[in-house]
């Protein structure tokens, strides 16, 4: 389930047309947490996800190395302990 909504929502943000990263990150966390992120957590996730693109572990073209980015860190807010359990 995680690993097929990760893949769904990467989709959708890579998909956002002329958006930059910091806009991204700002949709996927409206979308799992409904809130906006910090500006560390913008900062970090943008390094992540640049780190893993840019890293060549996925094979395929970089737009297919992008998604396989923006998926991985899909999947981290989507197995994040703010996601799973309402205070």
């Amino acid at each position: 389930l995680v690993a097929e909504q990760s893949r769904e929502l990467a989709t959708q943000l890579v998909a956002m047309p002329n958006a930059a990263d910091d806009t991204r990150v700002r949709r996927a966390y409206e979308l799992a947490f409904q809130r906006e992120p910090s500006s560390s957590e913008i900062a970090r996730a943008k390094e992540f996800v640049q780190q893993l693109a840019a890293s060549g572990n996925s094979t395929g073209t970089a737009a297919e190395q992008q998604l396989a980015a923006w998926r991985s860190f899909c999947r981290t807010l989507l197995a994040a302990n703010e996601f799973l359990f309402v205070e």
